[in-house]
Protein backbone atom coordinates (compact mmCIF):
# COMPACT_ATOMS: atom_id res chain seq x y z
CA UNK A 1 0.00 0.00 0.00
CA UNK A 2 1.48 3.32 -1.04
CA UNK A 3 1.97 6.31 1.25
CA UNK A 4 2.19 10.00 0.39
CA UNK A 5 5.54 11.72 0.36
CA UNK A 6 5.95 13.08 3.92
CA UNK A 7 7.45 16.24 2.48
CA UNK A 8 4.44 16.87 0.24
CA UNK A 9 2.03 19.62 1.30
CA UNK A 10 -1.66 18.75 1.24
CA UNK A 11 -3.68 20.93 -1.17
CA UNK A 12 -5.87 23.52 0.53
CA UNK A 13 -9.63 23.13 0.29
CA UNK A 14 -11.89 26.03 -0.56
CA UNK A 15 -15.28 26.46 1.13
CA UNK A 16 -17.20 24.45 -1.50
CA UNK A 17 -14.71 21.60 -1.31
CA UNK A 18 -14.96 21.55 2.48
CA UNK A 19 -18.71 21.13 2.10
CA UNK A 20 -18.14 18.16 -0.25
CA UNK A 21 -15.88 16.44 2.27
CA UNK A 22 -18.17 17.23 5.20
CA UNK A 23 -21.17 15.78 3.36
CA UNK A 24 -19.23 12.62 2.49
CA UNK A 25 -18.44 11.91 6.13
CA UNK A 26 -21.90 12.90 7.36
CA UNK A 27 -23.37 10.35 4.96
CA UNK A 28 -20.84 7.74 6.03
CA UNK A 29 -21.84 8.33 9.64
CA UNK A 30 -25.48 7.66 8.75
CA UNK A 31 -24.47 4.44 6.98
CA UNK A 32 -22.46 3.38 10.03
CA UNK A 33 -25.47 4.02 12.28
CA UNK A 34 -27.50 1.75 10.05
CA UNK A 35 -24.77 -0.89 10.05
CA UNK A 36 -24.64 -0.94 13.86
CA UNK A 37 -28.40 -1.49 14.02
CA UNK A 38 -28.27 -4.15 11.32
CA UNK A 39 -25.49 -6.08 13.03
CA UNK A 40 -27.37 -5.93 16.36
CA UNK A 41 -30.32 -7.61 14.65
CA UNK A 42 -28.16 -10.07 12.73
CA UNK A 43 -26.45 -11.17 15.93
CA UNK A 44 -29.77 -12.40 17.29
CA UNK A 45 -30.73 -14.02 13.98
CA UNK A 46 -27.37 -15.78 13.62
CA UNK A 47 -27.58 -17.09 17.18
CA UNK A 48 -31.06 -18.44 16.46
CA UNK A 49 -29.73 -20.08 13.28
CA UNK A 50 -26.94 -21.75 15.31
CA UNK A 51 -24.20 -20.11 13.26
CA UNK A 52 -20.60 -21.13 14.04
CA UNK A 53 -19.11 -19.48 17.10
CA UNK A 54 -16.51 -17.74 14.93
CA UNK A 55 -19.34 -15.99 13.08
CA UNK A 56 -21.07 -15.03 16.33
CA UNK A 57 -17.84 -13.54 17.68
CA UNK A 58 -17.35 -11.54 14.49
CA UNK A 59 -20.89 -10.13 14.50
CA UNK A 60 -20.53 -9.15 18.17
CA UNK A 61 -17.32 -7.34 17.28
CA UNK A 62 -19.03 -5.70 14.30
CA UNK A 63 -21.65 -4.04 16.53
CA UNK A 64 -18.90 -2.46 18.64
CA UNK A 65 -16.88 -1.50 15.56
CA UNK A 66 -19.78 0.25 13.85
CA UNK A 67 -20.66 2.29 16.92
CA UNK A 68 -17.06 3.48 17.05
CA UNK A 69 -17.14 4.29 13.33
CA UNK A 70 -20.14 6.57 13.88
CA UNK A 71 -18.08 8.75 16.19
CA UNK A 72 -15.13 8.81 13.82
CA UNK A 73 -17.26 9.80 10.82
CA UNK A 74 -19.31 12.39 12.72
CA UNK A 75 -16.05 13.85 14.00
CA UNK A 76 -14.63 14.28 10.51
CA UNK A 77 -17.89 15.74 9.21
CA UNK A 78 -17.78 18.38 11.97
CA UNK A 79 -14.07 18.98 11.29
CA UNK A 80 -14.96 20.04 7.74
CA UNK A 81 -17.87 22.23 8.75
CA UNK A 82 -20.96 20.01 9.02
CA UNK A 83 -23.21 21.96 11.37
CA UNK A 84 -26.60 20.41 10.56
CA UNK A 85 -28.08 17.65 12.74
CA UNK A 86 -26.54 14.23 12.25
CA UNK A 87 -28.13 12.34 9.36
CA UNK A 88 -30.44 9.50 10.44
CA UNK A 89 -29.45 5.91 9.68
CA UNK A 90 -29.81 4.75 6.11
CA UNK A 91 -32.35 1.90 5.61
CA UNK A 92 -31.44 -1.10 7.74
CA UNK A 93 -34.54 -3.26 8.07
CA UNK A 94 -34.66 -6.96 7.19
CA UNK A 95 -34.22 -7.76 3.52
CA UNK A 96 -34.60 -10.89 1.46
CA UNK A 97 -36.84 -12.56 -1.11
CA UNK A 98 -40.54 -12.34 -0.35
CA UNK A 99 -41.86 -15.74 0.55
CA UNK A 100 -38.41 -17.07 1.36
CA UNK A 101 -37.81 -19.08 4.49
CA UNK A 102 -36.25 -17.46 7.54
CA UNK A 103 -32.92 -19.13 6.79
CA UNK A 104 -33.01 -18.05 3.14
CA UNK A 105 -33.73 -14.45 4.07
CA UNK A 106 -30.95 -14.45 6.68
CA UNK A 107 -28.43 -15.81 4.20
CA UNK A 108 -29.52 -13.28 1.58
CA UNK A 109 -29.02 -10.43 4.06
CA UNK A 110 -25.61 -11.67 5.21
CA UNK A 111 -24.42 -12.06 1.61
CA UNK A 112 -25.75 -8.62 0.70
CA UNK A 113 -24.52 -6.77 3.78
CA UNK A 114 -21.21 -8.53 4.34
CA UNK A 115 -19.96 -10.51 1.34
CA UNK A 116 -20.91 -7.74 -1.11
CA UNK A 117 -21.34 -4.42 0.73
CA UNK A 118 -18.57 -4.77 3.32
CA UNK A 119 -16.16 -6.21 0.74
CA UNK A 120 -16.82 -3.24 -1.56
CA UNK A 121 -16.48 -0.84 1.37
CA UNK A 122 -13.10 -2.32 2.21
CA UNK A 123 -11.92 -2.00 -1.39
CA UNK A 124 -13.08 1.63 -1.58
CA UNK A 125 -11.41 2.50 1.71
CA UNK A 126 -8.18 0.80 0.66
CA UNK A 127 -8.18 2.93 -2.50
CA UNK A 128 -8.83 6.09 -0.47
CA UNK A 129 -5.91 5.22 1.79
CA UNK A 130 -3.69 4.78 -1.25
CA UNK A 131 -4.65 8.23 -2.60
CA UNK A 132 -5.32 10.44 0.42
CA UNK A 133 -2.63 12.77 1.73
CA UNK A 134 -4.45 14.53 4.58
CA UNK A 135 -3.38 12.91 7.88
CA UNK A 136 -6.79 13.14 9.52
CA UNK A 137 -8.41 11.35 6.57
CA UNK A 138 -5.72 8.68 6.45
CA UNK A 139 -5.90 8.00 10.20
CA UNK A 140 -9.68 7.61 10.16
CA UNK A 141 -9.76 5.48 7.02
CA UNK A 142 -7.01 3.22 8.32
CA UNK A 143 -8.92 2.71 11.57
CA UNK A 144 -12.16 1.79 9.79
CA UNK A 145 -10.60 -0.31 7.02
CA UNK A 146 -9.31 -3.10 9.25
CA UNK A 147 -12.75 -3.50 10.79
CA UNK A 148 -14.51 -3.66 7.41
CA UNK A 149 -12.26 -6.55 6.38
CA UNK A 150 -13.46 -8.49 9.45
CA UNK A 151 -17.10 -7.65 8.66
CA UNK A 152 -16.69 -9.01 5.14
CA UNK A 153 -15.03 -12.15 6.55
CA UNK A 154 -18.09 -12.66 8.75
CA UNK A 155 -20.21 -12.92 5.62
CA UNK A 156 -17.90 -15.25 3.73
CA UNK A 157 -17.61 -17.61 6.71
CA UNK A 158 -21.37 -17.76 7.14
CA UNK A 159 -21.95 -18.28 3.42
CA UNK A 160 -19.49 -21.19 3.45
CA UNK A 161 -21.25 -22.67 6.48
CA UNK A 162 -24.71 -22.26 4.91
CA UNK A 163 -23.65 -23.83 1.63
CA UNK A 164 -22.22 -26.81 3.52
CA UNK A 165 -25.68 -27.15 5.11
CA UNK A 166 -27.31 -27.22 1.67
CA UNK A 167 -28.60 -23.64 1.79
CA UNK A 168 -28.20 -20.92 -0.83
CA UNK A 169 -29.05 -22.88 -3.96
CA UNK A 170 -31.25 -20.01 -5.20
CA UNK A 171 -28.77 -17.17 -4.58
CA UNK A 172 -27.39 -16.94 -8.12
CA UNK A 173 -30.44 -15.41 -9.84
CA UNK A 174 -30.87 -13.02 -6.90
CA UNK A 175 -27.40 -11.45 -7.23
CA UNK A 176 -28.55 -8.53 -9.47
CA UNK A 177 -31.14 -7.66 -6.83
CA UNK A 178 -28.44 -7.80 -4.17
CA UNK A 179 -26.19 -5.49 -6.19
CA UNK A 180 -29.01 -3.00 -6.68
CA UNK A 181 -29.87 -3.22 -2.99
CA UNK A 182 -26.38 -2.25 -1.81
CA UNK A 183 -26.41 0.84 -4.05
CA UNK A 184 -24.01 -0.31 -6.77
CA UNK A 185 -25.75 1.87 -9.35
CA UNK A 186 -24.85 4.96 -7.29
CA UNK A 187 -21.17 4.23 -7.93
CA UNK A 188 -21.81 5.22 -11.55
CA UNK A 189 -23.52 8.51 -10.60
CA UNK A 190 -21.90 11.46 -12.44
CA UNK A 191 -19.81 13.72 -10.26
CA UNK A 192 -21.21 17.05 -9.20
CA UNK A 193 -19.35 20.04 -10.70
CA UNK A 194 -16.00 20.38 -8.97
CA UNK A 195 -16.26 17.14 -7.03
CA UNK A 196 -13.78 15.35 -9.26
CA UNK A 197 -11.12 18.01 -8.74
CA UNK A 198 -7.64 16.60 -8.16
CA UNK A 199 -7.43 18.52 -4.90
CA UNK A 200 -10.26 16.49 -3.43
CA UNK A 201 -8.44 13.21 -4.05
CA UNK A 202 -5.85 14.29 -1.48
CA UNK A 203 -8.72 14.58 1.01
CA UNK A 204 -10.12 11.13 0.34
CA UNK A 205 -12.73 11.81 -2.33
CA UNK A 206 -13.12 9.28 -5.17
CA UNK A 207 -14.35 10.50 -8.54
CA UNK A 208 -16.68 8.46 -10.76
CA UNK A 209 -13.97 6.86 -12.87
CA UNK A 210 -12.09 5.76 -9.75
CA UNK A 211 -15.23 4.36 -8.13
CA UNK A 212 -16.05 2.35 -11.25
CA UNK A 213 -12.54 0.96 -11.54
CA UNK A 214 -12.52 -0.08 -7.88
CA UNK A 215 -15.95 -1.68 -8.15
CA UNK A 216 -15.06 -3.70 -11.23
CA UNK A 217 -11.78 -4.85 -9.71
CA UNK A 218 -13.51 -5.87 -6.47
CA UNK A 219 -16.14 -7.85 -8.33
CA UNK A 220 -13.63 -9.47 -10.69
CA UNK A 221 -10.99 -10.32 -8.09
CA UNK A 222 -12.90 -10.86 -4.83
CA UNK A 223 -16.70 -10.99 -4.83
CA UNK A 224 -17.52 -13.15 -7.85
CA UNK A 225 -14.66 -15.62 -7.29
CA UNK A 226 -15.68 -15.87 -3.63
CA UNK A 227 -19.23 -16.76 -4.61
CA UNK A 228 -18.04 -19.23 -7.22
CA UNK A 229 -15.78 -20.99 -4.71
CA UNK A 230 -18.89 -22.08 -2.81
CA UNK A 231 -20.71 -22.92 -6.04
CA UNK A 232 -23.02 -19.92 -6.21
CA UNK A 233 -23.51 -19.27 -9.95
CA UNK A 234 -22.59 -15.71 -10.95
CA UNK A 235 -23.74 -15.47 -14.57
CA UNK A 236 -26.76 -13.32 -13.66
CA UNK A 237 -24.48 -10.92 -11.76
CA UNK A 238 -21.95 -10.79 -14.61
CA UNK A 239 -24.68 -10.06 -17.15
CA UNK A 240 -26.20 -7.33 -14.96
CA UNK A 241 -22.81 -5.68 -14.42
CA UNK A 242 -22.09 -5.72 -18.16
CA UNK A 243 -25.46 -4.10 -18.84
CA UNK A 244 -24.58 -1.29 -16.42
CA UNK A 245 -21.16 -0.63 -17.94
CA UNK A 246 -22.12 1.58 -20.90
CA UNK A 247 -20.06 -0.23 -23.54
CA UNK A 248 -17.22 -1.21 -21.22
CA UNK A 249 -16.62 -4.83 -20.28
CA UNK A 250 -15.82 -4.87 -16.55
CA UNK A 251 -13.97 -8.16 -16.97
CA UNK A 252 -11.33 -6.92 -19.36
CA UNK A 253 -12.70 -7.29 -22.89
CA UNK A 254 -14.10 -4.60 -25.20
CA UNK A 255 -17.77 -4.70 -25.98
CA UNK A 256 -18.70 -3.59 -29.46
Amino acid sequence: MSSPDPGMSVPTLDAAQCRFVAATWAFRASAERAAALRFERLEQALRAAQAPQTVIALVQRAVIDERRHVGLCDGLAARFGWAAPALPPTPHGPIGPAGGSESERLLYEVVSSCCVSETLNACMLRAILDRAEAPEIRDTVRSILGDEVHHARLGWLYLEHARAQGQGASLGPLLPRILRGVGVEAIDTPDLPGRDAETLAAWGELDRSSRLAIFHAAMRDVVLPGLERVEVPTQAARSWIAEQSMGLDPFGLSVS
